[in-house]
């Protein structure tokens, strides 16, 4: 009897999995959003603190706020990488929290795989803010500003991690 109910279990577990294939080949393929900011790789996964789980609620929910906070109100540039730049120069130069913690953005023009972009690194001022939360505050200004329509970038945005070797926060901007 016993090897009966093994049998016969694992039958029906052989059938649900087939019938799971079966509806997920039958389902149209849904289109995955494109993320236009990403900071994947960058730092690691873990807790964030309260400020910035706060923030990013900001940042999603009520970018427009976000942006008059941090004195984001015209963003000019005649493609991705400038309009970038002009986000987070503004929020920098305009806002005295970001501009103790930050300092204006060096930036150059690399190669990475086969897209062409500009990279810019933003070097932390502010000793006591620690690099993961240097790369997760620029992180938000910028989806911030994306969200709130002030940024209509057509390339992803992507935080890169060679900005740990050097302390900075460091992103890419294809072109």
């Amino acid at each position: 009897m016993q090897d009966f109910e093994i049998q016969f279990s694992k039958e029906i577990k052989a059938r649900l999995r087939e019938a799971a294939k079966e509806t997920q080949q039958s389902q149209p393929e849904q289109h995955k959003k494109k993320e236009v900011v990403s900071y994947k790789g960058a730092i690691g996964s873990g807790f964030w603190k309260a400020s910035l789980r706060s923030s990013k609620s900001k940042a999603s929910e009520n970018p427009r706020e976000l942006m008059k906070l941090l004195g984001v109100t015209d963003v000019k540039g005649q493609n991705d990488a400038e309009r970038t730049l002009s986000v987070v120069r503004q929020a920098i130069h305009n806002n005295e929290v970001m501009s103790s913690a930050y300092d204006q953005p060096r930036y150059f023009k690399k190669k990475i795989g086969n897209a062409e972009g500009v990279v810019f690194e933003v070097r932390i001022l502010d000793e006591e803010l620690p690099y993961r939360d240097g790369v997760f505050f620029l992180y938000l200004t910028i989806l911030g500003a994306h969200n709130a329509g002030l940024l209509r970038s057509k390339s992803t945005i992507r935080f890169l991690q060679d900005g740990q070797s050097t302390g900075n926060p460091t992103f890419f901007v294809e072109m």
